[in-house]
């Protein structure tokens, strides 16, 4: 009997230790679900705020590439304009010079060149749509204003202002450069904040 009881108590023993190691590896199996768990939605979270990094870096990317296509072009339009304007006054040059050379040849070029004038103001027109989209108002304005001048000193050409285009190169030439400061501004370019508004 006491042989039994000592089977009996080893037994009991033996279960308690067993049934304690069982609870200590459910808690243990318990535990590490939770980890798990925990590391999944760590995982998740983690690539859903990479994803959002990645496409505000690809959308602010894109947005810069069409601000500096943008830019680039106008910049290439502004230059026409002056050269399209000095072409025009170039015109009226000869004309006051020589009145005589007014054929059919030189009406054709007269046509020529103020079809040209025209199709770069039109091209100027389209920039500043762009610029106002994707720019900041102060290079909007500063192409404006050029804009502005250009017209203004084309139609006195128109009239026969032969002195106007000379009186105005100062004038074309500051347009120029508030341009080209603003469009610096826009690329921040020199220490420029790239807002330009």
């Amino acid at each position: 009997m006491k042989e039994e009881r000592e089977i009996k108590e080893a037994v009991e023993r033996f279960k308690k230790i067993d049934m304690k190691k069982k609870g200590e590896n459910r808690a243990i199996h318990e535990d590490i679900e939770k980890l798990v768990d925990q590391v999944r939605a760590v995982t998740t979270t983690t690539k859903e705020i990479e994803a959002k990094i990645s496409g505000e870096v690809w959308d602010r990317q894109k947005r810069w590439e069409l601000k500096r296509d943008v830019l680039f072009e106008a910049t290439k339009r502004v230059a026409i304009i002056f050269d399209r304007l000095k072409n025009l006054d170039n015109v009226l040059q000869t004309e006051i010079k020589n009145p005589a050379v007014k054929d059919l040849q030189w009406k054709q070029l007269r046509i020529d060149e103020n079809n040209k004038w025209f199709e770069a103001t039109a091209g100027l027109e389209e920039s500043k749509l762009f610029i106002g989209v994707s720019c900041g108002m102060d290079l909007l304005n500063a192409v404006a204003k050029f804009a502005q001048l250009t017209s203004n000193i084309a139609g006195k050409i128109y009239k026969g202002d032969g002195e106007i285009f000379k009186k105005s190169v100062t004038q074309l030439f500051d347009g120029s450069d508030a341009i080209r400061n603003a469009i610096r501004k826009e690329l921040a370019i020199d220490g420029g904040a790239g807002s330009g508004s």
